[in-house]
């Protein structure tokens, strides 16, 4: 068993290579052909644009995550992303995770605006920023259960765990912000997001506003560069529940951490893949895993063109079947020789 998993592991990885040719978002792949592709993404453009906004403003100035953590792994200074976006006309406000009685860490932020008479509250998680994200959240990677979140299958155990420290919090902080504009749930279009692994989380809390928070009909999940988070039938009650075609999932060819956890141990992606050029010609890197160019790229893509995507199955599937056509072939041309 261990064996054919290394097989299916080296397969699929190896694949990665032959999408290395794909422009950013002009020509994205997608996952369910290119007229399905064609009309989500166009109608999903926007929300893109401004979840990669969102995603990048949810990451912390280095000096506040020292404070939190005595490993830091990101240097960033100050909140020029946050900042940006409070510019823009929205309204800011984090909340922070309960990671023991007596420390907490920042999670992730609410934000809010009204734009041509429409109202949307964003809710977005930052993704590692010490290396207790790892230790305590990344490396766990047992399911387990929780169908308070609404989801009906297995989820990755260190991902529930941080998402349920900072639960109550966000809960917390969304009603307070739709009390301070006189907005109720239903008033608003909810769009959560986040990078990497705070798209996992975002995919929790996605589902978890969908089935907890009366009102939020109206929402849309849209990840960056996110690993999979639940078992198959927790994507399929994910997509039941919010609607596949409300979630996009953003990642560049080549990045190692939504390639990890390839579906040997039952983990699913959820939601429309739309993938971006590698920068490393379609190898394994972390070099395609940053949030930065992502944003740049979702913020100034004109077009989007959608090309067919094949996932690592079809493609392994593709390959063991033509084993026998191409054995079949060469004896038949070697018989014909003789």
């Amino acid at each position: 068993m261990n064996l054919f998993r290394l097989l299916i592991i080296s397969t699929a990885l190896a694949s990665t290579s032959a999408y290395a040719e794909l422009d950013v978002l002009q020509r994205s792949v997608i996952d369910d052909g290119p007229s399905k592709g064609m009309s989500v993404l166009k109608n999903r453009a926007p929300s893109i644009k401004k979840a990669a906004q969102a995603s990048s403003a949810a990451y912390n100035d280095h000096k506040l995550v020292k404070r939190q953590s005595q490993s830091p792994i990101r240097d960033q200074e100050g909140f020029e992303a946050r900042e940006k976006l409070i510019d823009s006309g929205s309204t800011v406000a984090s909340f922070h995770a309960q990671i023991a009685p007596r420390k907490t860490a920042p999670a992730g932020i609410v934000s809010y605006r009204e734009e041509a008479g429409k109202a949307q509250l964003t809710v977005a998680f930052h993704g590692s920023e010490a290396v207790e994200d790892f230790t305590q959240a990344n490396f766990l990677f047992r399911k387990v259960k929780n169908p308070e979140l609404g989801i009906e299958g297995g989820i990755h155990k260190g991902f529930n765990n941080r998402y349920m420290q900072s639960r109550e919090a966000m809960h917390d902080l969304i009603r307070a912000t739709l009390d301070d504009h006189n907005k109720s749930a239903a008033d608003v279009e909810f769009v959560v997001t986040g990078h990497s692994l705070g798209g996992a989380l975002a995919t929790l809390a996605a589902a978890d506003l969908k089935k907890n928070f009366s009102g939020a009909d109206n929402l849309k999940l849209v990840t960056f560069s996110s690993p999979r988070v639940v078992s198959h039938d927790g994507a399929q009650s994910i997509e039941d529940s919010i609607g596949k075609d409300r979630i996009i999932r953003v990642w560049r060819d080549g990045d190692i951490v939504p390639s990890i956890l390839l579906g040997i141990f039952g983990f699913k992606h959820v939601g429309h893949s739309v993938k971006l050029e590698s920068k490393t010609g379609g190898h394994l890197s972390l070099r395609n895993h940053g949030l930065s160019s992502i944003v740049e790229e979702a913020t100034s893509a004109a077009t989007i063109k959608p090309l067919p995507h094949e996932g690592y199955k079809t493609w392994l599937k593709r390959k063991i079947t033509s084993i026998p056509r191409a054995i079949k072939t060469t004896f038949t041309k070697l018989f014909k020789r003789v």
